[in-house]
C-alpha cells in the first residue's frame, strides 16, 4: 500500500497539475535583494576560482554555490539545463552561471529554491531572450518536438513508482552521433548518443523515469 501512495503523483496526478503547483510555489517565499547580491558574489568568487569548461556535469560538485535556500548541488538541475542548453545555442557568453542563478532567484524558484526552478520559468527565459520554443506535456508530443528542434530540455521523475526520488531537469543536444544528454546523474559524465529522446528516457534509471514536460529551444 506505501509503495501505491509513493507511485501516486508520477502515475495519476497529470503533468498539468503538477506543473500548476509548480507555478503556484514560483510566487512564494522570495529572497531579499541583498542575499541574491550575496549570493552572486559570493558565486562569482567560487567560479573565478574554479572555472568552468564546457557542459556542465557535475552538480553534485556544488554545493558551496548558493541558490535560493539551498544551494546548486541539491536544487539547482533547473538552472544548469538553462546553462548547458545556452552553451549549445551559443549565447552562454551573454549569462554566467551566477547570472542565471541570480536571474531566477528573483523569479522562477519554487518555494525558495528548495524544490529548484518551475520548468515554465525556463520557458520564460528563453521566450524572454527571442528563442523559438515549442511546449510539451505529453509524451505522445515528444517525436513532433524532436523533430523540429536540435536542443532540449526535459523535466522529468526520477521514478515513475517513487515520488521521494524526486524530479530532475536534463538538457539534450542533438549532435553528428545522435542525442546527448547532459548532467542527468551529476557525476561529472554526458549520457549518449541516443537515437531519439523516448530511448533516452527509456535509459534513465533503468527504465523508470517519466516525463513531466519538454520544451524544444531554437533560433
Amino acid at each position: 500500500m506505501f509503495k501505491g501512495f509513493l507511485a501516486f503523483i508520477p502515475r495519476h496526478v497529470s503533468n498539468k497539475t503538477v506543473l500548476g503547483f509548480m507555478e503556484f510555489l514560483r510566487r512564494i517565499a522570495h529572497l531579499s535583494k541583498r542575499k541574491i547580491r550575496d549570493h552572486y558574489k559570493k558565486n562569482e568568487e567560487f567560479f573565478a576560482a574554479n572555472g568552468i569548461e564546457g557542459f556542465v556535469e557535475n552538480q553534485k560538485d556544488l554545493k558551496d554555490v548558493s541558490f535560493g535556500k539551498k544551494n546548486l548541488a541539491f536544487s539547482g538541475c533547473e538552472i544548469i539545463a538553462v546553462y548547458n542548453a545556452l552553451l549549445n545555442l551559443g549565447g552562454v557568453s551573454d549569462y554566467s552561471l551566477p547570472k542565471l542563478i541570480s536571474g531566477f532567484e528573483k523569479d522562477g524558484m519554487i518555494f525558495g529554491g528548495r524544490f529548484g526552478t518551475s520548468p515554465k520559468a525556463l520557458l520564460d527565459f528563453f521566450l524572454k531572450n527571442g528563442y523559438k520554443c515549442d511546449f510539451a506535456r505529453d509524451e505522445s508530443e515528444i517525436r513532433r518536438i524532436e523533430s523540429k528542434y536540435d536542443t532540449f530540455i526535459l523535466t522529468v521523475y526520477n521514478d515513475r513508482n517513487n515520488i521521494k526520488r524526486q524530479i530532475h531537469t536534463i538538457n539534450v543536444n542533438r549532435e553528428m552521433s545522435g542525442l546527448i544528454a547532459h548532467n542527468v546523474y551529476g557525476n561529472g559524465a554526458p549520457m549518449g548518443p541516443f537515437p531519439s529522446v523516448e530511448v533516452m528516457l527509456g535509459s534513465i534509471n533503468k527504465g523508470r523515469s517519466k516525463l513531466i514536460c519538454i520544451f524544444g529551444i531554437g533560433e
